[in-house]
């Protein structure tokens, strides 16, 4: 690089300009899973890379599990979200009760890679025990 080039970038450095600074990397991933007591037992939940967002953009990740009885199912994603969220993390039950539950956990989080969870623990340890 150029002895102009490396002086053009510093001044510009200098006066604050710091291009993709504004960007993230997130975790990236999906999650579908059927099997017996999810509701229970935690999965591991593997992220299948990185990606960047752009500067309206955060990361993000959500569990949504349904129980009937023994048999479960789970989706999961993870990657970065427009939706104009703000950093936080909910656990949100949406039926309880005569042996069928629905719950979901999301999270969204404005620092590079905190979409980090690895097991559906993130949201079993917040459902009442049965």
């Amino acid at each position: 690089m150029s002895v102009c080039a490396i002086q053009s970038l510093l001044i510009l450095f200098l006066l604050g300009f710091y291009p993709c600074l504004d960007t993230l990397t997130c975790h990236k991933g999906i999650m579908l899973k059927f099997d017996n007591n999810l509701a229970i037992t935690p999965v591991e939940w593997f992220s299948l890379g990185t990606q960047k967002t752009d500067s309206r953009e955060i990361c993000q990740e959500t569990l949504l599990l349904i129980d009937v009885g023994e048999r479960s199912v789970l989706v999961g994603s993870k990657g970065s979200s427009s939706a104009g969220a703000q950093d936080s993390r909910a656990v949100t039950i949406h039926s309880q009760g005569s042996g069928v539950v629905a719950a979901s956990y999301v999270q969204y989080c404005s620092s590079d890679l905190c979409n980090e969870a690895n097991s559906s623990s993130v949201l079993l340890e917040s459902l009442p025990l049965p």
